[in-house]
């Protein structure tokens, strides 16, 4: 047996077949993957970004963080926009170009210009140094009660001194995930 066994090793053919028939293999679930239906359709960008749906977005997402909309941020945007209909744009840039809804999920760089949005939701992240900027817009902070009390106590602060309108959204039990929050999405009643 260590003799046969030895002899197949040497031999070239059987390096072929292994090889060919992982290819095979893989190639086979490759082409089946594009026979899934998928929940929505999708749109990927050179620049990295996504649009989930089709047409113009009404809500653009800013860098989702895993720690704060969780691992399947994708397929919860799939499923709400199948229910909604409506586009969605995933973005690592912030566009110039108009939606209703702007989730902001990573600290927005300075210095950029904002996109016109006519709300923009701030998702467990330290306020911009210069909210003015987002005058414009409806503000909305979504922290968690358990998360980093010095972002909070900004936040408080302020929407306590009323300059720029500010609503405070302190979720009970929560620190830097967010659960459901595909629910701020939604602009229904707009």
């Amino acid at each position: 047996g260590a003799y046969c066994n030895r002899m197949r090793l040497k031999k070239a053919s059987f390096y072929l077949f292994v090889i060919f028939s992982s290819l095979f293999t893989l190639g086979a679930l490759h082409a089946a993957s594009y026979l899934i239906p998928r929940i929505a359709p999708l749109t990927f960008y050179d620049n990295g970004d996504v649009l989930v749906g089709i047409g113009s977005p009404k809500a653009a997402i800013f860098k989702p963080d895993e720690r704060i909309v969780g691992s399947h941020y994708g397929s919860e945007i799939a499923i709400f926009q199948g229910s909604k209909d409506d586009a969605i744009l995933v973005s690592d840039k912030l566009k110039p170009h108009y939606v209703k809804k702007l989730l902001i999920c990573s600290a927005p760089p300075e210095g950029v210009s904002m996109p016109h949005a006519k709300e923009i939701i701030f998702l467990n992240v330290p306020p911009p140094i210069d909210l003015s900027e987002y005058s414009e817009a409806k503000i909305t902070a979504v922290i968690g009660s358990f998360a980093d009390l010095r972002m909070r106590r900004a936040w408080e602060n302020i929407a306590n001194r009323g300059k720029i309108k500010i609503d405070l959204n302190i979720l009970g039990g929560v620190a830097e995930y967010i659960p459901n929050w595909t629910r701020f999405i939604s602009y229904e009643n707009d």
